[in-house]
């Protein structure tokens, strides 16, 4: 009934290799498969509600919102980790030196080992399943969150990576369709029958696990991406509708107050009060009056290009909000001093050149050149290329300084 001892311990030494054979391929499959769930399960939290808390978190830390539909993956994955295959390869070894007992014992023991390799086995190939159907949506999930994003660098740095996880996408394409070693039938491309028939411990299998995980890993940066495109969106907005909000205060509310109450002790300028020759800056020469207006056309821009243009064209707030300003101030006293050289003259809105200023020009005129100086580059261009061509010669064509829209800075 219980056959030769002998025969019976070569059986079970066949079976203990068999075993150990296989948890040497399981395991590096069972590694990367957890990997792999856990990318799945992990995100950046997009979309995340505007006060969420994991916002502050790495994004490999963060607990999505959708990471609770995982969680049964994730126990699964929790249970199939490399360390208990091991666990089953030193209770094989410790067979492996009693083998040539062959009793009752020792194969009962093998018998449950075995079985639970099996069900080990039975597991990966479930969460194999589970992680292959969401593949044939990655393209378009990816295209998605890239189309969130709006600021070029970050859209660049993106459409970088969506390119990538397309031509992974493709190489899965390519995996499938190769041949069976041992068949002539080639199989179909890239679809969910394909993907489930493949076994667990095949190559194309492990290849597969590979490419999935490099494209969770790209789409996790995307989604870093889009996270990152938000906050400075939120930041440019905030940082620019606050200036917007103290200059306003500055030019217009303090004033206003000091018109309404006399003897609010708020220190304001008049600048009404004496012409331009007499309210001049001691160390400049330049009226104060032409700084304030210039300021006030710079500023007429920035709200100009806020108002009119998307936030993202508006991704350097500290160029728009210190050096249009400095920019405006700086070529509005180089046109008030061209003016009182004599070296432009306006008369009947054309230019014409003199030994010395006309005191026709009225002092309005003038801080209105000086506002459109600080708010149009277009009409800064203008202004100078005159009056380069007319002490330098007729400049050509190519020369000139291309003309811009008001308001613009580039």
């Amino acid at each position: 009934m219980n056959g030769n001892p002998s025969i019976k311990s070569t059986l079970n030494s066949n079976e203990i290799q068999d075993l150990m054979d296989k948890i040497s391929e399981l395991i590096p499959v069972s590694d990367a498969l957890v990997e792999l769930i856990k990318l799945r399960a992990v995100s950046t939290g997009f979309p995340l509600e505007p006060n969420h808390k994991s916002r502050s978190l790495p994004n490999f830390k963060a607990r999505a919102t959708h990471e609770i539909t995982y969680e049964p993956l994730l126990e699964l994955a929790s249970s199939l980790k490399s360390n208990s295959l091991e666990e089953y390869g030193k209770q094989l070894n410790a067979l492996w030196s009693d083998s040539e007992d062959g009793n009752t014992r020792q194969t009962r023991q093998l018998l449950d080992i075995k079985s639970n390799v099996n069900l080990v086995r039975q597991r990966l190939s479930s969460l194999f399943n589970h992680s292959v159907l969401p593949i044939s949506i990655r393209g378009k999930v990816v295209q998605i969150l890239v189309s969130k994003i709006g600021h070029p660098e970050l859209i660049k740095e993106a459409e970088s990576n969506s390119e990538i996880i397309s031509q992974l996408l493709n190489s899965i394409n390519q995996l499938l369709q190769e041949k069976e070693e041992d068949s002539s039938l080639t199989l179909p491309k890239t679809n969910t029958t394909s993907l489930l028939a493949l076994d667990i411990l095949d190559n194309r299998a492990t290849a597969l696990i590979g490419a999935m995980t490099a494209i969770e890993t790209r789409r996790l940066r995307i989604e870093e991406l889009v996270r990152e495109d938000q906050k400075r969106h939120r930041n440019t907005v905030f940082g620019v509708s606050v200036y917007i909000v103290i200059i306003a205060i500055c030019l217009i509310v303090l004033p206003l107050l000091k018109t309404i109450f006399p003897s609010l002790p708020v220190s304001t300028i008049n600048l009404s009060e004496e012409p331009l020759t007499q309210a001049t800056v001691s160390f400049w020469g330049i009226p104060t009056p032409i700084l304030i207006w210039s300021f006030i056309g710079s500023f007429a821009a920035m709200i100009h290009r806020f108002n009119s243009q998307s936030v993202y064209y508006f991704n350097d707030a500290i160029k728009w909000m210190l050096t249009r300003h400095v920019q405006g101030i700086v070529l509005s006293s180089a046109f008030y001093l061209v003016l009182t050289s004599g070296l432009f003259l306006i008369t009947n809105g054309a230019a014409s050149q003199a030994s010395t200023p006309q005191p026709s020009i009225k002092d309005e005129l003038v801080l209105v050149l000086s506002f459109l100086i600080g708010f149009s580059d277009r009409f800064v261009d203008s202004v100078f290329n005159t009056l380069i061509e007319r002490y330098t010669g007729t400049a050509k064509p190519s020369e000139k300084i291309p003309l811009k829209e008001p308001g613009s800075l580039t």
